[in-house]
């Protein structure tokens, strides 16, 4: 197949973010047997990093990323005109690139990564389009409604809940077939919003994030990790520490709760304590994860699926999680899982862990081979591939 993947930014790291590592994943597997042209927004480094991935594409396009003037005038316009910001603030220069290769190429099949570049290709005809918006941001406001307690920001999320639901609900059936990467996203989307979506988890790179049994665990040590100033991941950080972590240090008072990601926020910094450790930036996660006991998992808002649940099962570590953490992933409680469904549920079962190690081993064991049988890339990247092929 000749495929155009559009995305708004160059696959490289992978770990940028949640969405590099899926687009540098179904890259480099689908390179391998189809030709792909690459538009996407400039961005620091990118000379290098088109280096890095250069057997992923056939043609890279770039276009300068330009930021809103004025963010303020932006919200005003988002409530006024009832559409995201990113609807507001098309770049003309995308558009009109995206369109003429469209036009000038016989390409097979368009892929769109995240639900804001779908403004460039929606109105492209004549072409099979595949959306892959990733998470529903209508289901994402919709969860910061019912896990916060401020007034001021129940409204926002409110209205930001409704702008995204008109949107969502206008775009999707523009496109052959929409992609989330999880089932509850997916159930949410078909019963408030479009009902004809498909569902295909993430996968993970079982060969990097792999068990290291010469590496012994610190005991006491339990670890959560994400990126920091994304407010699912702060929620769930404070939950932890505020709510469940009291709990533990009662009978245990030398457990170590580390937080382990890149820009942590004001709020997550202040939780450092003698018994929470804050670390930032690290240059190589799995060293955190081979040396922690238990990996925990208190999301509480949010949506879509959690690369970190799958990045802890590949590794081989028992986890604890709460039922939101567990979306998308083929997961059963006292298997390849523990999941708790309240605070005392949880620190109830990271206590078990701590002291049943027969059952710890039997839940890192299962955890690995889930991810061996259902969630290495190579057997993700192919259920894109069926999505875009048209024959």
């Amino acid at each position: 197949m000749d495929i155009l993947f559009v995305c708004k930014r160059i696959p490289f790291p992978p770990n940028f973010n949640g969405n590099t590592i899926i687009n540098y994943h179904i890259l480099k597997r689908l390179s391998r047997r189809h030709n792909i042209d690459i538009v996407t927004f400039e961005s620091q480094n990118i000379d290098i990093y088109k280096n890095e991935i250069s057997d992923f594409f056939r043609n890279i396009y770039t276009v300068e990323y330009k930021e809103p003037k004025n963010k303020f005038l932006q919200k005003i316009a988002t409530v006024l005109k009832w559409k995201p910001s990113f609807f507001i603030d098309q770049n003309i220069e995308m558009k009109n690139l995206i369109k003429e290769l469209v036009e000038r190429k016989d390409y097979d099949s368009i892929y769109t990564s995240l639900l804001e570049m779908s403004v460039y290709t929606y109105q492209l005809n004549n072409i099979h389009s595949v959306l892959s918006p990733s998470d529903s941001m209508t289901y994402l406001f919709n969860s910061y409604l019912e896990t916060n307690s401020d007034l001021f920001q129940k409204i926002k999320f409110f209205i930001l809940k409704y702008i995204y639901m008109s949107y969502e609900r206008s775009i999707y059936p523009k496109y052959d077939k929409c992609i989330f990467v999880s089932d509850k996203d997916k159930e949410f989307v078909e019963k408030n919003i479009f009902g004809q979506v498909d569902f295909i988890p993430n996968g993970v790179d079982e060969k990097y994030f792999s068990p290291k049994n010469n590496i012994v665990s610190k005991e006491n040590e339990l670890i959560f990790t994400g990126v920091m100033n994304f407010k699912p991941n702060i929620d769930a950080a404070i939950y932890f520490a505020k709510e469940i972590l009291p709990i533990l240090l009662k009978n245990n008072p030398k457990l170590i709760f580390k937080i382990v990601g890149k820009n942590p926020s004001e709020s997550i910094k202040k939780l450092e304590n003698k018994n929470v450790i804050v670390t930032g930036y690290v240059e190589d996660i799995r060293k955190h994860f081979w040396e922690s006991n238990i990996y925990v998992s208190p999301m509480i808002s949010g949506g879509g699926i959690k690369n970190k649940i799958l990045e802890a099962m590949s590794i081989g570590k028992p986890i604890v999680a709460t039922p939101r953490s567990c979306n998308g992933i083929n997961l059963k409680d006292e298997y390849n899982i523990m999941i708790a469904k309240n605070k005392y549920e949880f620190a109830s079962k990271i206590n078990i862990l701590l002291n049943d190690e027969k059952l710890k081993t039997k839940i890192s064991r299962n955890a690995r081979q889930t991810i061996e049988k259902k969630y290495s890339w190579g057997i993700i990247a192919k259920k894109y591939e069926e999505l875009l092929n048209t024959k």
